[in-house]
């Protein structure tokens, strides 16, 4: 036996210990990853922000979100399906592009899909799916205002007062737009 081969035999051993070592951490990863689940769960929840929810309400939004899962699946499999991977790609960075110049939304999505060249046949198709989207969240919203009680529904409604209130427009111009300013500034000379 030559003297290299213990060496060599060592170094493969511990390259596939190794190897063996990170394959299974990446594996526990996608484990822990999909365990936590709860995703459409956790978000249906962010939409009550300021409510406290009891652990029996957390259970009942668990099954509110699994009852309405296979719905909301279905849809936007078929809105997936709707535009190419280039178009979907195309318009997520031009809608992403018109938000950061300031556009509002519906001014931003026109522009996306011009940009991405979907055809008035596919938009109109669009809108079609975010407006039974929209429902089936809306479906979701009130099975979850069925559960809350009495003080959290006020929570929620008083939550909801300020946000129309902060997003109310006056004429379109800016809340200062229009009125004089004056400054008094200290004599420099």
């Amino acid at each position: 036996m030559n003297a290299k081969t213990p060496v060599r035999l060592a170094t493969l051993l511990a390259f596939f210990a190794l190897a063996i070592g990170t394959v299974a951490n990446a594996q526990d990863e996608k484990k822990k990853r999909q365990g936590r689940g709860g995703g459409s769960t956790r978000q249906v929840m962010s939409r009550f922000k300021n409510v406290e929810f009891s652990d029996e309400q957390k259970t009942k939004i668990k099954q509110i979100t699994k009852q309405f899962a296979g719905k909301l699946g279905e849809l936007r499999k078929e809105t997936a399906g709707l535009m190419t991977a280039d178009e979907r790609k195309a318009r997520t960075q031009a809608l992403a592009a018109a938000r950061k110049e300031g556009k509002k939304y519906a001014q931003a999505l026109e522009a996306a899909n011009k940009a991405a060249g979907l055809s008035a046949e596919k938009i109109a198709k669009l809108k079609a799916m975010q407006t039974k989207q929209q429902a089936v969240q809306k479906e979701i919203n009130d099975a979850v205002m069925g559960i809350l009680t009495d003080d959290q529904k006020a929570a929620v409604s008083k939550s909801r007062g300020k946000n129309k209130k902060a997003g109310k427009k006056t004429d379109g111009k800016p809340k200062d737009a229009g009125q004089i300013v004056s400054l008094k500034l200290p004599n420099m000379t």
